[in-house]
C-alpha cells in the first residue's frame, strides 16, 4: 500500500470513542520507548502524526488515524513504563487489553507489534505474545531500531522471534536508514 493521506482522528478511551464507520484496522503496539510513534510517522512520511517524546510514556490513550480514508490505524500506549505511578500503569494496562479485546465493536484486523532490537523481547512482549497467540490475532512483529544490531544478531533475533510465534512475519525496522518500510507497507494491504 501507498499510503497518501494519514490524519489524527481522535483519542480512544472508551467504547462511546469507537468510530462508527467500520475500516479495516491495524494496531501498532509495543513497550514504551520502542518507538511505536517513529515508527507511524515514518511510514505515513509524516513526521508529526504520532507525537514523540524525549521521555517515555508520552501516549496515555489509544490513537485513532485514518489512512487513505480507507484504513484505521491505532497506536496503543506503550507498556512497562516504570515511572508511572501502579494505578497509572494498571489503567494503561487495561486499555490495552479492552482494546485487543473489544472485536465486536472495532476488530482489528492485524497487529503490529514492535519489539526493540537492541533489547530483544522482554518479559511484557511476551505476555503480549502470550494474548496474541491466546486470541488468534494477525500478527506481524517489526523490530525497531535495527540499524542499531549487526546482522548476525538480526538473524538470532529472527529465529528467537519465530519461536515464540511462529506464524508471524518478522520484519527488521530502521526509521534511520528506511530498512523494512517497503514491507511493512505491504502489510498494510487487507
Amino acid at each position: 500500500m501507498k499510503i497518501k493521506t494519514a490524519e489524527f482522528i481522535r483519542g480512544i478511551k472508551a467504547s462511546n470513542d469507537i468510530p462508527e464507520k467500520k475500516l479495516p484496522h491495524i494496531t501498532v503496539i509495543g513497550r514504551s520507548n520502542v518507538g511505536k510513534s517513529t515508527f507511524i510517522n515514518t511510514i505515513t512520511q509524516s513526521k508529526k502524526l504520532a507525537k514523540t517524546g524525549s521521555k517515555p510514556g508520552v501516549t496515555q490513550q489509544v490513537n485513532l488515524f485514518l489512512i487513505n480514508k480507507s484504513l484505521y490505524l491505532t497506536d496503543l500506549p506503550g507498556y512497562g513504563y516504570a515511572k508511572l505511578s501502579k494505578t497509572a500503569r494498571k489503567e494503561l494496562e487495561e486499555l490495552i487489553l479492552w482494546h485487543l479485546g473489544n472485536d465486536q465493536n472495532f476488530p482489528i484486523d492485524k497487529i503490529i507489534l514492535l519489539i526493540d532490537s537492541k533489547v530483544g523481547p522482554t518479559e511484557q512482549d511476551i505476555d503480549i505474545i502470550d494474548f496474541i497467540k491466546q486470541n488468534d490475532l494477525d500478527t506481524v512483529i517489526v523490530t525497531s531500531k535495527a540499524d542499531k544490531i549487526k546482522q548476525n544478531q538480526k538473524v538470532k533475533l529472527k529465529k528467537n522471534l519465530q519461536n515464540l510465534l511462529p506464524e508471524a512475519n518478522i520484519i527488521h525496522f530502521s526509521a534511520v536508514n528506511g530498512a523494512g518500510v517497503k514491507e511493512v507497507l505491504k502489510e498494510f494491504n487487507l
